[in-house]
């Protein structure tokens, strides 16, 4: 079950917030039910387990977000928050190929059946989910907005440039 709410202001809410906000106490509890992560094996680990390949999109991610640290089973260290233009800069930064995912991309990796955070722990271990994550997306309706995801239940919405998010990175396969 695929339970989706999107509010007059265009954000997406997805499993248990989604049948909160509709009032259906009955798919929340079904929500809660389904396996995390929904779909095991999706992500691949690349020789350096530091990277996983996204088998569903062809997508190479980092597991860890930017200020923390692979240490070989997990990600260790705390996550740093940047404003957009910060995010921008520290993707250009990165080595070759790196940058920051657009919204479709980052939503992707949300998992309906994870709640705190709504992703893959095992692919993405210690994942912050109190704090969204930066897209190089434009909010279209405002220069001074732009595209965020987050991982507590889920969701995608918008902020201010000047707000503090996470950042993670995403590459092609060469």
């Amino acid at each position: 079950m695929k339970l989706q709410f999107i509010d007059t202001l265009g954000h997406v809410f997805r499993g248990a917030v989604a049948a909160l906000l509709l009032g259906n106490l009955a798919a929340v509890a079904q929500a809660q039910q389904v396996q995390c992560p929904t779909n095991p094996g999706r992500f691949a680990p690349m020789a350096d387990s530091a990277r996983v390949l996204d088998r569903y999109t062809g997508l190479i991610w980092k597991r860890c977000s930017e200020g923390q640290t692979w240490n070989g089973s997990m990600c260790t260290g705390t996550a740093t928050t940047h404003t957009h233009e910060a995010a921008m800069i520290l993707a250009g930064q990165a080595p070759a190929g790196w940058r920051l995912p657009n919204v479709r991309e980052l939503e992707s990796l949300q998992d309906i059946g994870c709640v705190n955070p709504a992703i893959d722990r095992v692919a993405f271990p210690n994942t912050p989910h109190m704090e969204a994550f930066w897209t190089t997306t434009p909010f279209n309706y405002s220069n001074n907005q732009a595209w965020e995801v987050g991982f507590g239940a889920g969701g995608v919405g918008y902020a201010n440039r000047s707000s503090a998010n996470r950042v993670r990175l995403v590459r092609n396969v060469p």
